[in-house]
């Protein structure tokens, strides 16, 4: 049973056509067909869909600011530790919320050596750690009275493409030996 509903259009998506009205629109690509396109994805189901690890990266990632944030803020504000020393234990709580969190909805992980999977992930992590350590570092001995949080803001957004990458290539790719 077909899903799809025919709609007309003069122009379209080759990615939106099936395999056997493309050729029909490689000959006459203006002409006007009637075709079985996929409709739009919700907004939401892009989260679900395995072409998408980006996005649900990102929204972990945003997660795991949320994580990062909240216990940094407490250590500073209800324990009275000092910035830097806080940050450094914010980020060891926060890697260990998203790898839980990544290797279950972003990557789909079912690597039987977690350890090694969590190691390098750790990894990865602790060295965007470190990036966004440094920049969160220099922005607050650099420009004397910024906000501790809007310095883990900037860190976190330019430590986030060297996470992924790291994440996707290396942690979570299928099948890699430690």
């Amino acid at each position: 049973m077909n899903q799809h509903r025919p709609v007309r259009v003069a122009l379209i998506d080759p990615r939106l056509v099936p395999q056997r009205e493309q050729a029909a629109l490689r000959a006459n690509p203006r002409a006007r067909h009637t075709v079985h396109a996929k409709p739009h994805p919700a907004p939401l189901a892009a989260l679900t869909d395995r072409r998408s690890p980006f996005l649900r990266f990102c929204v972990i990632g945003a997660l795991g600011f949320v994580v990062d944030a909240g216990t940094l803020f407490g250590l500073i504000e209800r324990f009275g530790v000092a910035p830097l020393p806080a940050r450094v234990v914010s980020i060891l709580f926060a890697v260990t919320v998203t790898w839980a969190l990544h290797r279950r909805w972003t990557f789909r992980s079912d690597d039987p050596q977690r350890l090694a999977e969590w190691s390098r992930f750790l990894t990865v992590s602790l060295a965007g750690a470190a990036l966004n350590y440094a920049i969160y570092a220099a922005v607050l001995l650099g420009v004397p009275g910024t906000p501790p949080l809007l310095a883990l803001a900037m860190g976190s957004v330019l430590a986030l493409a060297a996470n992924y990458a790291g994440a996707r290539l290396w942690a979570f790719r299928p099948g890699l030996a430690s």
